[in-house]
């Protein structure tokens, strides 16, 4: 494998039962860049997310992390590539009964033998990057939608992982919120130098942060186009691809129209 690769998904057909969702996939993913997996509503956009972490497995193929294939490596190997991995959810998945210093302390807690001073202050520094320095006692309850996604991105970075994976992070955030969250991925991306896969439905993330992106087609159930996101609308590999990254510019003809 070539060394710059960080991930890469071999021949992988996704599939529920004798349904198939998407077939005969292949992509790598380049160590440091960021990925967009973008398409339709039900075409497998999160679904695929959750095979390369391993919660999901595939119905054929395989993916492989650097020279592993992690769809058949023993449990062990498998955990040690997991703790390479932060995971932000669309929910964010914080859990309400904990306060956000404490939420951002469990993977630590958890994982490494740190005593509670140092993780005190890993916490502390962690929440300074996302902007939420001093809310450690806050609950999640306590904040907007925006800081609930930047306590999970947060926890995310608990581990210092090497790569990330986010689901719809601009999930329900207006649009200045969304704004500052796309700044924040990719300052991440700066700092840690991490790989990130994002999935996302949103044209003006997808725009702004991924270097290249997948789209999953539909109606095919195949990859349907990968390259930079400004590529893939100049030159649209189909009439999908291309209604999917104009589909905005559409919307406001037809409203215009209306």
């Amino acid at each position: 494998m070539n060394p710059q690769t960080a991930i890469r998904v071999e021949d992988m057909t996704m599939a529920y039962g004798s349904f198939v969702l998407q077939r005969d996939m292949n992509f790598e993913v380049k160590k440091g860049e960021i990925m967009a997996i973008m398409g339709p509503s039900g075409c497998g956009k999160s679904s695929l997310l959750k095979h390369l972490i391993g919660l999901l497995e595939p119905a054929r193929g395989n993916v492989h992390y650097g020279d592993v294939c992690f769809t058949k490596a023993r449990r062990k190997v498998r955990q040690g590539i997991l703790r390479k991995f932060g995971v932000l959810f669309q929910s964010g998945a914080l859990w309400s009964t904990m306060t956000v210093g404490e939420n951002v302390a469990l993977p630590l807690s958890e994982f490494t033998s740190l005593n509670k001073r140092r993780i005190a202050e890993i916490v502390d520094f962690k929440l300074a990057i996302v902007g939420l320095r001093g809310f450690e006692n806050y609950t999640p309850s306590e904040l907007s939608g925006g800081m609930r996604k930047r306590a999970a991105l947060a926890r995310a970075l608990a581990l210092d992982p090497e790569i990330l994976f986010f689901d719809e992070p601009s999930a329900g955030l207006d649009p200045v919120s969304s704004r500052n969250l796309d700044e924040l991925i990719l300052e991440t991306r700066k700092t840690l130098g991490a790989t990130i896969i994002l999935v996302s439905h949103e044209l003006p993330s997808i725009f702004t942060v991924a270097d290249r992106a997948i789209y999953l087609d539909a109606e095919e159930r195949r990859i349907g186009g990968i390259g930079s996101p400004a590529e893939l609308l100049a030159n649209p590999p189909s009439p999908a691809v291309h209604a999917f990254l104009t589909r905005n510019h559409s919307e406001r003809s037809s409203s215009t129209n209306a």
